[in-house]
């Protein structure tokens, strides 16, 4: 019988495709995408986080999708990683991809360790969905 990843030292099981319940919530909001996360987005979960986001964008077909990371306790390198590929993507089919966070959200800490890293930022979901493209333009950086 073969081996399972779970039965193997040293070997990790495969990430779930769908992100831990509760972990991502997607609703629309006045024609706009909006996503929301908690808990931790780490090597373990960014596997079906990824999945769920860049499906938001496909689905959005070219406009903005607002993503609010205020309730994520551990933002690692694979969230980051998440962000970006999703905000290329929509930039790509002519859309965007904010960020919703407060200053002191885990999140927050994260971003700004990564200056290179340049996505829109708003501290509300209602300032992300008010702001029209030239806004989102003048908002980059945590």
């Amino acid at each position: 019988m073969p081996e399972s990843p779970d039965t193997v030292p040293g070997r990790r099981a495969p990430a779930p495709a769908v992100p831990p319940e509760g972990l991502v919530r997607i609703e629309r909001r006045d024609g706009v995408t909006v996503i929301s996360m908690a808990g931790e987005i780490d090597l373990d979960s960014a596997p079906g986080v990824e999945r769920a986001v860049l499906g938001a964008v496909e689905a959005s077909a070219g406009r903005r999708v607002v993503v609010e990371l205020s309730r994520v306790r551990l933002f690692g390198a694979c969230g980051v990683t998440v962000l970006v590929t999703a905000h290329e993507r929509a930039r790509c089919r002519g859309g965007d991809v904010v960020v919703v966070l407060d200053d002191a959200a885990p999140a927050a800490r994260t971003l700004g360790c990564i200056p290179e890293i340049v996505l829109p930022v708003f501290r509300t979901v209602t300032a992300a969905l008010d702001a029209a493209p030239a806004q989102v333009a003048d908002r980059h950086g945590p």
